[in-house]
């Protein structure tokens, strides 16, 4: 009998264990090398168009020691759009001596946001217009879940991990009194 509830506690301490580790090592870990360094920003003439302007979009390029990076190859793309009517005027540029290009936005005929992101190389920034409105607040991100974001929540994980082996604990702990008896 004792041998019975001493794997019976083995097992809970290892299925808390095992389904802590589970939790944490869930999510999937990418990595690139090098990383990549440096940044874009995207500064619009006007943040907030009326419906049909035309805005201009200044795209600054810098490397990870925030140096100018010139003559890189640069494409702006619409991301969003609240109708069907705007467009970007010569989508491919290239960077000056200084790091920076410039794009023409026609925002259309609806209002709302409208999200144009510019890819450099293998970095980006966005830009949103809000035509015809206010202006949007700017992109602070959210938390997401793991299903929305594609990356695991670690405060989350973590907090599960340890209820994990706090209940295996708990239930060794248990076991253990119950043995003695």
């Amino acid at each position: 009998m004792r041998l019975v509830k001493f794997v019976a506690l083995g097992v809970a301490l290892v299925a808390g264990l095992a389904l802590s580790v589970a939790l944490v090592a869930g999510g999937v870990a990418r990595a690139q090398y090098p990383p990549p360094g440096g940044n874009v920003t995207v500064t619009p003439s006007d943040p907030t168009p009326d419906v049909g302007d035309t805005v201009t979009l200044t795209i600054a390029v810098v490397d990870e020691d925030g140096n100018p990076v010139a003559n890189q190859a640069c494409v702006a793309q619409g991301t969003s759009q609240p109708g069907t009517g705007s467009s970007v005027v010569n989508p491919n540029v290239q960077t000056d001596a200084s790091g920076n290009a410039t794009v023409q936005v026609n925002v259309g005929d609806t209002a709302g946001a409208v999200t144009v992101t510019v890819t450099c190389g293998e970095l980006s920034g966005s830009a949103v217009l809000s035509v015809g409105q206010a202006p949007a607040p700017p992109e602070t991100g959210t938390a997401g879940t793991l299903a929305e974001s594609g990356r695991p929540n670690w405060q989350l994980l973590l907090i599960a991990g340890l209820a994990a082996l706090a209940v295996g604990g708990a239930g060794a702990a248990w076991l253990r009194v119950r043995v003695s008896r």
